[in-house]
């Protein structure tokens, strides 16, 4: 099931950015590490073909590559890659909205040393 936490990426509504996995059905050899590794459940695994398929796309983190990283057959790909991050992070002013986010949040992510 789609989870609400994810519905907002930086302030910007999740669904209003192209950013997820696809899955070439050709490619799949169904080695299941992308189902099993991502933390947000975009994915869920069809036993009978042994294939895995994206079935949740907007839980999926924006700029995050790791199941394309791991998928040994190379079956995973998202749009655009690399550029297509920057630019969704420039379209949404998301660095000044993490600057915001930075200081709203200092005392729970500063660093001190021990």
């Amino acid at each position: 099931m789609p989870d609400p936490k994810f519905d907002l990426w930086h302030g910007v509504n999740r669904k209003d950015i192209e950013w997820y996995p696809r899955v070439d059905e050709e490619k799949c050899k169904g080695s299941g590490i992308c189902v099993t590794s991502c933390g947000r459940r975009v994915f869920r695994y069809d036993y009978r073909r042994r294939k895995a398929k994206v079935v949740y796309p907007y839980n999926c983190m924006v700029g995050c590559q790791t199941c394309g990283s791991l998928c040994p057959e190379g079956a995973i790909s998202f749009p655009g890659g690399r550029e297509k991050v920057q630019q969704i992070v420039a379209q949404w002013d998301i660095l000044s909205r993490v600057k915001e986010e930075l200081e709203a949040r200092r005392e729970d992510l500063e660093f001190k040393e021990e």
